[in-house]
């Protein structure tokens, strides 16, 4: 019986040193460490059909990230740039038409057009040559708010400040130019802006360019609004698709996604809707359709403008999603 006792001592004595020596992980004889929780995790789940989009969308665009912020302001400016070659171009008309809507004397529609043509030409250059030259950012900002002003003073010279879908539009070019105020302020935006309580003084231009982008994306919407249409059925379906697309824009989720399917939907209804090079130059409806055109594009170069920089940290999204 004392064998039996003593060869069961032994036998515990060897079963604890194993354990002991299971858990510690000892090398030497070869034992693996014990489980951990991690261990008996649940395996990842596959990414969804959203998510596999949203990859791939960004795939393209890192590819296509050298074009798209020069791309970008050449779209949002375009409708600044048409409107100073229709005002050289048609001088004479221009002119006259100020004087009879304000039945005033000709120098005045004179000085109106010379001032259209220098602060639309001017600012436009400044911006489209940043990037390739260093321009101050005081300057671009500027050039932004010159570029503002000329939109309401158009609105107010040709009588259509109060008309609903010109004043919506007029405020959805404003805010794509917001989106290049943006990008002036913080071109590469991957730190700091209002949600970032931890940031030096030196990152405060985060929070300006947060409000910018913020408010580009808000005004951006409005275009969509006038194109809104519920006539046919396949114009529902589309429409509420798109309803749901800018809902996502403003909340700033999967905001790429978003952008880039509006981009795509905006361009397709441009070229179907303001059909401009479809009627005669003589045609009331070519000037109206051409202007409604450029105006839409400059949308486009904002939703553009968008994607390269993200929606900033007043979104869901937030500042996971760095800058192209």
């Amino acid at each position: 019986p004392k064998s039996k006792v003593e060869n069961s001592s032994r036998d515990m004595a060897q079963v604890t040193t194993q354990v002991a020596t299971a858990r510690a992980g000892d090398p030497v004889q070869g034992n693996m460490p014990m489980p951990t929780v991690s261990d008996f995790a649940f395996p990842k789940a596959p990414p969804s059909i959203l998510e596999r989009m949203e990859s791939g969308a960004n795939s393209a665009l890192q590819m296509s990230a050298p074009v798209i912020r020069p791309l970008a302001k050449l779209f949002l400016l375009s409708t600044f740039l048409e409107d100073a070659v229709r005002m050289a171009t048609q001088w004479d008309t221009q002119v006259n038409h100020i004087n009879t809507e304000w039945e005033s004397q000709e120098w005045v529609g004179t000085v109106f057009v010379w001032c259209n043509l220098i602060f639309q030409v001017l600012p436009s250059f400044m911006i489209l040559i940043n990037g390739v030259v260093k321009v101050p950012t005081s300057v671009i900002i500027s050039s932004l708010a010159t570029l503002a002003i000329v939109v309401l003073a158009q609105s107010v010279a040709y009588h259509v400040l109060w008309n609903v879908e010109f004043f919506f539009r007029n405020l959805a070019v404003i805010g794509a130019l917001s989106l290049v105020g943006a990008e002036a302020v913080d071109p590469e935006p991957t730190k700091g802006g209002l949600l970032d309580r931890d940031v030096s003084a030196a990152e405060d231009e985060a929070e300006v360019a947060d409000v910018l982008r913020l408010s580009g994306r808000l005004l951006l919407v409005l275009m969509f609004v006038t194109l809104t249409k519920f006539d046919t059925v396949a114009r529902i379906i589309t429409e509420l698709i798109g309803m749901l697309l800018l809902a996502l824009l403003v909340i700033g989720y999967k905001t790429r996604l978003s952008a880039v399917t509006l981009f795509v939907l905006l361009m397709i209804e441009n070229l179907t809707l303001n059909d401009f090079f479809m009627h005669d130059s003589d045609d009331h409806m070519h000037d109206y359709k051409k202007f409604n055109f450029f105006q839409a594009l400059t949308v486009t170069g904002g939703l553009m403008m968008l994607i390269a920089l993200g929606p900033g940290s007043v979104s869901l999204d937030g500042e996971d999603k760095k800058n192209l």
